[in-house]
């Protein structure tokens, strides 16, 4: 469960990376 959370919170900071990138 913990590492499901730890998976989705890296996943959100990399679309949020790229879309400061994109933008």
């Amino acid at each position: 469960m913990i590492l499901k959370d730890m998976f989705l919170m890296m996943l959100s900071s990399i679309i949020l990376m790229i879309s400061v990138l994109v933008g």
